[in-house]
């Protein structure tokens, strides 16, 4: 049987090659003809059984990083660990953190011993910690470490760490590190490390009254108890540690410890007795006022009590002029009166002047207001910008020994700058009296 001849092999021809044929025969070529038709192949739904290793491995992803996110610490977000270890020097840095604190752990590990470990609380200090930190290069940083190693040694062994500051520590360094350890030590053990500081004798007092404040932070009544007994062993320093401690017992608003304290501490004179009242009532002021002027007139009469209101007005008037000068209006009339409205509408001036000139123009005349309106009138601000403003203000001071000084200095002040415009006022102002007019001509040379 004859075969037919194998067919020849079939070929793609692009567009271009199809157009090129047309043009040679004059015929559309076939080109459907040469390209076979291959059958789609049979689609087959996919085997649950085959799909079943991905779908597993998926699940099993999945379920790790649930778990990963149900164990992980809270609040765990990008810097909040390098944030923990800002805030806490001991905390332990990882490996690989690039900061100072990271570097010099790294260091300290790199030596080897416990000082890496001691750095986190891992371990105590002790003596060969700092062998290790010996052995690493002088700096500014190695020497930072030192007095935070001495602090964290105080926790433990706080005569220890006081010890070794003092024997290897020079200067401000040293200073710094014993003021760390007293403070840590007097708020852990107050007892114990009172006892040790007057141990140092009278002439290290400055360490005492480092933990005398600490003390009176965290136990008021054991520091007055200490203060006191201080103040009888040691009358020429009693009065610097009272304050001391009245600076402690403040600290977190225990104003009436430190009342009691001020009226029971022994000390040599009345005198002082006046500086610690003062010292007491500036501090409160600051934080309670309506509290500390209630305190400060129950006080007796006398120049306790005086100074203590003057005290409390001007710490008062400091922080809030406007309410100081209305309370400091209500006071009886006397000398405490006078001194508050002094202060409140000095601060007040400086920073509201127009709120009060307002105010001072509507006072009530009185011999009070003196002194605050001769500080007003004499500003250097008021007399330079507004000096007819400040002559009006000192006619209206009752004292005629007070006006007229008062009326002198403005006018000086006034002549320096415009002589003419000056003496046109003293010559025409009406609200001024013949005797006053011929003192103020006289005090500038002109008749």
């Amino acid at each position: 049987m004859k075969l037919d001849p194998p067919a020849p092999p079939l070929r793609y021809r692009s567009p271009s090659q199809v157009t090129r044929t047309r043009s040679q025969t004059g015929q559309v070529p076939r080109q459907t003809s040469q390209v076979p038709v291959t059958p789609a192949p049979e689609t087959r739904r996919p085997s649950i059984l085959r799909a079943l290793p991905v779908v597993l491995a998926v699940a099993a992803l999945a379920a790790a990083f649930l778990a990963g996110r149900a164990t992980a610490p809270r609040g765990a977000a990008p810097g909040a660990a390098d944030a923990d270890r800002a805030i806490d020097p001991v905390a332990e840095v990882r490996p690989g953190d690039n900061t100072a604190a990271a570097r010099m752990a790294e260091r300290l590990r790199s030596l080897g011993g416990n000082t890496a470990n001691a750095r986190s609380g891992g371990t105590p200090l002790g003596p060969e910690a700092f062998e290790t930190l010996n052995r690493l290069p002088s700096s500014e940083q190695r020497e930072e470490e030192r007095v935070r190693m001495i602090a964290q040694w105080a926790a433990t062994a706080p005569e220890a760490a006081l010890d070794y500051a003092r024997q290897n520590l020079k200067g401000e360094r040293q200073s710094q590190a014993v003021g760390k350890v007293l403070t840590i030590w007097a708020k852990h053990t107050p007892a114990a490390a009172w006892q040790w500081a007057r141990k140092q004798g009278a002439g290290d007092v400055r360490h005492a009254q480092l933990v005398m404040e600490e003390i009176a932070r965290n136990a008021p009544l054991v520091a007055a108890r200490y203060a006191s007994e201080f103040a009888r062993q040691e009358p020429q320093e009693a009065r610097a540690m009272a304050q001391v401690a009245i600076r402690g017992m403040t600290y977190d608003g225990n104003f009436d410890a430190a009342r009691q304290f001020v009226a029971s501490v022994p000390l040599s004179s009345p005198e002082e007795q006046v500086t610690l009242v003062s010292s007491l009532a500036e501090q409160w002021a600051r934080h309670d006022p309506e509290q500390a002027m209630a305190w400060g007139r129950a006080l007796p009469e006398g120049p306790a009590r005086n100074q203590a209101l003057a005290s409390l007005g001007d710490a008062w008037a400091e922080a809030d002029p406007a309410r100081a000068a209305t309370f400091a209006d209500q006071l009886p009339s006397g000398q405490p009166r006078q001194m508050a409205l002094q202060q409140a509408v000095n601060h007040w001036n400086l920073s509201d002047p127009t709120a009060v000139n307002e105010w001072m123009s509507h006072a009530p005349a009185s011999p009070d207001f003196d002194q605050a309106v001769a500080a007003l009138a004499t500003q250097p601000g008021m007399m330079q910008q507004h000096a007819e403003q400040s002559l009006g203000w000192a006619t209206a001071i009752a004292d005629p020994s007070l006006r007229l000084s008062t009326m002198r200095d403005v006018v000086s002040d006034w002549a320096v700058r415009d002589r003419a415009a000056a003496l046109s006022y003293v010559q025409t102002a009406p609200r001024l009296s013949a005797d006053m007019r011929s003192a103020l001509l006289a005090h500038l040379g002109a008749r």
